[in-house]
């Protein structure tokens, strides 16, 4: 048992001494956003954002579904993040069900691709069949 002691605290030295003296990269930690921004409101913001995009799937785009009046803060608001491969429309109808009991405002965002058409992806599907075919390789040979 001694021995697994002294075999962690090696370990652990060993971990410290490489963070201690390890390369560092500098990083920009610092967060920009513009407050004006959302002097029309959440929704609006949202419908912005989302504006940029022909191809959003429809009813999952970003949006807030109010506890009350639209534009009115509540003491709580769910923000919903799906899960991978997913969309706001994962399960629901729980997080509005809790939203509700709670009296809270629910936000509903969208990652990156998510929500999307899936003309993006045969896009993409087409560019790696090019390249395969330019390295004379096909789908089956790797």
């Amino acid at each position: 048992m001694r021995w697994l002691a002294r075999g962690l605290a090696v370990l652990a030295l060993l971990a410290a001494a490489l963070w201690w003296l390890g390369p560092y990269e500098p990083a920009e930690l610092t967060a920009e956003f513009d407050a004006g921004a959302m002097d029309r409101g959440v929704q609006a913001y949202f419908d912005a954002a989302e504006a940029r995009f022909d191809d959003i799937t429809p009813g999952v785009q970003k949006r807030v579904i109010w506890a009350g009046a639209a534009e009115q803060r509540t003491p709580i608001a769910l923000v919903y993040l799906h899960g991978f491969s997913a969309t706001s429309e994962e399960v629901r109808p729980l997080p509005d069900r809790i939203a509700a009991a709670l009296g809270a405002n629910l936000v509903f965002t969208r990652l990156t691709g998510h929500g999307r058409s899936m003309r993006q992806y045969r896009a993409l599907a087409a560019l790696s069949d090019a390249e395969l075919s330019a390295r004379g390789l096909t789908r089956q040979s790797l």
